[in-house]
Protein backbone atom coordinates (compact mmCIF):
# COMPACT_ATOMS: atom_id res chain seq x y z
CA UNK A 1 0.00 0.00 0.00
CA UNK A 2 1.52 3.16 -1.39
CA UNK A 3 1.46 6.47 0.46
CA UNK A 4 -0.31 9.14 -1.46
CA UNK A 5 0.84 12.46 -0.33
CA UNK A 6 1.52 14.66 2.67
CA UNK A 7 -0.55 14.59 5.15
CA UNK A 8 -3.40 17.72 4.93
CA UNK A 9 -4.41 20.13 7.71
CA UNK A 10 -7.44 22.33 7.09
CA UNK A 11 -8.54 24.75 9.79
CA UNK A 12 -11.68 25.58 11.64
CA UNK A 13 -10.53 29.28 10.99
CA UNK A 14 -7.16 30.95 10.90
CA UNK A 15 -5.69 29.11 13.74
CA UNK A 16 -7.31 26.44 15.23
CA UNK A 17 -6.40 23.10 13.44
CA UNK A 18 -9.61 20.93 12.88
CA UNK A 19 -8.24 17.23 11.07
CA UNK A 20 -5.06 16.13 10.22
CA UNK A 21 -5.88 13.36 7.42
CA UNK A 22 -2.90 10.73 6.41
CA UNK A 23 -4.24 8.93 3.48
CA UNK A 24 -2.59 5.33 2.01
CA UNK A 25 -4.02 4.70 -1.51
CA UNK A 26 -3.90 1.10 -3.80
CA UNK A 27 -5.40 1.01 -6.73
CA UNK A 28 -8.95 0.04 -5.45
CA UNK A 29 -11.01 3.17 -4.75
CA UNK A 30 -13.08 1.67 -1.16
CA UNK A 31 -11.69 3.27 1.45
CA UNK A 32 -11.85 2.62 5.25
CA UNK A 33 -11.60 5.12 7.36
CA UNK A 34 -10.01 5.35 10.87
CA UNK A 35 -10.70 8.21 13.19
CA UNK A 36 -10.13 9.31 16.51
CA UNK A 37 -10.42 12.83 18.35
CA UNK A 38 -7.43 14.43 20.08
CA UNK A 39 -8.90 17.23 22.22
CA UNK A 40 -10.41 17.02 25.89
CA UNK A 41 -12.54 19.09 27.93
CA UNK A 42 -11.09 21.29 30.20
CA UNK A 43 -9.09 20.74 32.96
CA UNK A 44 -8.85 16.99 32.76
CA UNK A 45 -5.71 15.03 31.60
CA UNK A 46 -7.69 13.35 28.73
CA UNK A 47 -6.20 10.01 28.52
CA UNK A 48 -8.83 7.88 27.94
CA UNK A 49 -10.63 10.77 26.35
CA UNK A 50 -8.89 10.34 24.12
CA UNK A 51 -5.91 10.16 24.13
CA UNK A 52 -5.79 6.42 24.08
CA UNK A 53 -7.99 7.12 20.85
CA UNK A 54 -5.42 8.57 19.46
CA UNK A 55 -2.26 6.23 20.16
CA UNK A 56 -4.28 3.03 19.02
CA UNK A 57 -4.77 5.13 15.68
CA UNK A 58 -1.30 6.55 15.44
CA UNK A 59 -0.15 2.66 15.94
CA UNK A 60 -2.81 1.17 13.22
CA UNK A 61 -1.34 3.68 10.33
CA UNK A 62 2.09 2.53 11.46
CA UNK A 63 1.03 -1.40 11.15
CA UNK A 64 -1.42 -0.97 8.50
CA UNK A 65 0.44 1.21 6.06
CA UNK A 66 2.84 -1.84 5.87
CA UNK A 67 0.41 -4.71 4.87
CA UNK A 68 -1.16 -5.14 1.44
CA UNK A 69 -4.90 -4.45 1.78
CA UNK A 70 -7.50 -4.83 -1.27
CA UNK A 71 -8.72 -0.65 0.12
CA UNK A 72 -7.36 2.35 0.77
CA UNK A 73 -7.20 3.19 4.69
CA UNK A 74 -7.78 7.13 5.60
CA UNK A 75 -6.82 8.13 9.39
CA UNK A 76 -8.35 10.66 10.75
CA UNK A 77 -7.18 12.70 13.56
CA UNK A 78 -9.91 15.06 14.79
CA UNK A 79 -10.02 18.66 16.77
CA UNK A 80 -13.39 19.84 18.59
CA UNK A 81 -15.13 16.56 19.58
CA UNK A 82 -16.00 17.42 22.87
CA UNK A 83 -17.65 20.93 21.53
CA UNK A 84 -20.06 19.56 19.61
CA UNK A 85 -18.46 17.54 17.21
CA UNK A 86 -18.49 20.45 14.93
CA UNK A 87 -15.03 19.53 13.11
CA UNK A 88 -16.58 16.28 12.19
CA UNK A 89 -19.39 18.69 10.21
CA UNK A 90 -16.45 20.47 8.57
CA UNK A 91 -14.34 17.79 7.36
CA UNK A 92 -17.75 16.67 5.74
CA UNK A 93 -18.23 19.74 3.85
CA UNK A 94 -14.62 19.69 3.20
CA UNK A 95 -14.46 15.86 2.08
CA UNK A 96 -17.81 15.09 1.44
CA UNK A 97 -17.06 14.07 -2.35
CA UNK A 98 -15.14 10.76 -1.09
CA UNK A 99 -18.14 9.68 1.35
CA UNK A 100 -19.35 7.57 -1.19
CA UNK A 101 -16.41 5.27 -1.29
CA UNK A 102 -15.84 4.81 2.03
CA UNK A 103 -17.31 1.32 3.22
CA UNK A 104 -16.88 1.77 6.78
CA UNK A 105 -15.73 4.06 9.35
CA UNK A 106 -14.63 2.83 12.74
CA UNK A 107 -13.81 5.83 15.46
CA UNK A 108 -11.86 5.01 18.33
CA UNK A 109 -13.18 6.86 21.99
CA UNK A 110 -12.55 6.01 25.51
CA UNK A 111 -10.54 2.88 24.85
CA UNK A 112 -8.47 0.89 27.51
CA UNK A 113 -9.76 1.95 31.01
CA UNK A 114 -8.48 -0.64 32.90
CA UNK A 115 -11.78 -0.59 35.21
CA UNK A 116 -13.83 -0.57 31.90
CA UNK A 117 -14.65 -2.47 28.88
CA UNK A 118 -13.74 -2.30 25.40
CA UNK A 119 -17.07 -1.73 23.36
CA UNK A 120 -17.97 -1.67 19.39
CA UNK A 121 -20.84 -0.59 18.07
CA UNK A 122 -21.72 -0.85 14.44
CA UNK A 123 -24.50 1.96 13.69
CA UNK A 124 -24.82 1.32 10.24
CA UNK A 125 -23.68 -1.18 7.89
CA UNK A 126 -25.61 -4.38 5.84
CA UNK A 127 -26.67 -7.34 7.74
CA UNK A 128 -23.88 -9.41 6.80
CA UNK A 129 -21.58 -6.51 8.04
CA UNK A 130 -23.10 -6.47 11.15
CA UNK A 131 -22.91 -10.41 11.45
CA UNK A 132 -19.08 -10.19 10.42
CA UNK A 133 -18.38 -7.78 13.22
CA UNK A 134 -20.39 -9.79 15.98
CA UNK A 135 -18.08 -12.90 15.09
CA UNK A 136 -14.81 -11.02 15.54
CA UNK A 137 -16.01 -9.71 18.76
CA UNK A 138 -17.20 -13.41 20.07
CA UNK A 139 -12.80 -14.25 19.82
CA UNK A 140 -12.14 -11.17 21.97
CA UNK A 141 -13.93 -12.22 25.40
CA UNK A 142 -12.84 -8.36 26.88
CA UNK A 143 -14.80 -6.42 24.19
CA UNK A 144 -18.93 -6.45 24.22
CA UNK A 145 -20.84 -5.38 21.38
CA UNK A 146 -23.61 -2.73 22.12
CA UNK A 147 -25.72 -0.85 20.89
CA UNK A 148 -25.16 2.77 19.23
CA UNK A 149 -26.58 4.29 22.36
CA UNK A 150 -23.94 6.04 24.44
CA UNK A 151 -24.06 4.41 28.01
CA UNK A 152 -22.99 8.07 29.77
CA UNK A 153 -26.41 9.61 28.27
CA UNK A 154 -27.85 6.90 30.42
CA UNK A 155 -26.45 7.88 33.49
CA UNK A 156 -23.58 5.77 33.52
CA UNK A 157 -20.41 7.10 35.46
CA UNK A 158 -17.46 6.72 33.35
CA UNK A 159 -13.44 8.50 34.02
CA UNK A 160 -14.31 11.00 31.25
CA UNK A 161 -14.25 14.32 31.55
CA UNK A 162 -12.95 14.15 35.08
CA UNK A 163 -9.46 14.68 36.73
CA UNK A 164 -9.32 10.56 37.16
CA UNK A 165 -8.85 10.39 33.41
CA UNK A 166 -5.50 10.10 33.76
CA UNK A 167 -2.71 7.32 32.18
CA UNK A 168 -2.85 5.21 35.25
CA UNK A 169 -6.35 4.15 34.39
CA UNK A 170 -4.86 2.72 31.10
CA UNK A 171 -4.61 -0.77 30.20
CA UNK A 172 -2.00 -1.70 27.54
CA UNK A 173 -3.26 -5.52 26.85
CA UNK A 174 -6.67 -3.46 26.31
CA UNK A 175 -5.29 -0.56 23.97
CA UNK A 176 -3.83 -3.63 21.95
CA UNK A 177 -6.77 -6.17 22.14
CA UNK A 178 -8.74 -2.73 20.34
CA UNK A 179 -6.12 -2.80 17.81
CA UNK A 180 -6.52 -6.42 17.24
CA UNK A 181 -9.68 -5.90 16.65
CA UNK A 182 -9.69 -3.20 14.69
CA UNK A 183 -7.17 -5.07 12.28
CA UNK A 184 -9.25 -8.15 12.10
CA UNK A 185 -12.42 -6.18 11.36
CA UNK A 186 -10.00 -4.66 8.12
CA UNK A 187 -9.18 -7.66 7.10
CA UNK A 188 -12.70 -8.60 7.28
CA UNK A 189 -14.34 -5.64 5.46
CA UNK A 190 -11.45 -6.32 2.64
CA UNK A 191 -13.26 -9.64 0.96
CA UNK A 192 -17.02 -7.10 0.38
Amino acid sequence: MGFQGAPTRTDTHRHVPFAYKITFQNKNFKRIALCAHYDTTIDTPGASDNGSGLSVLLGLADFLSKKELDCSLEFIAFSAEEYYGMCDEIYIRHCGDQLPYIIAAINMDGIGQKLGTTTVTVAKGSEPFRIAVKEQVKRYPGILCVPPIALSSKGVPNLAHSHWDSIEWISETKLMEAASIIIDIIEELTHY
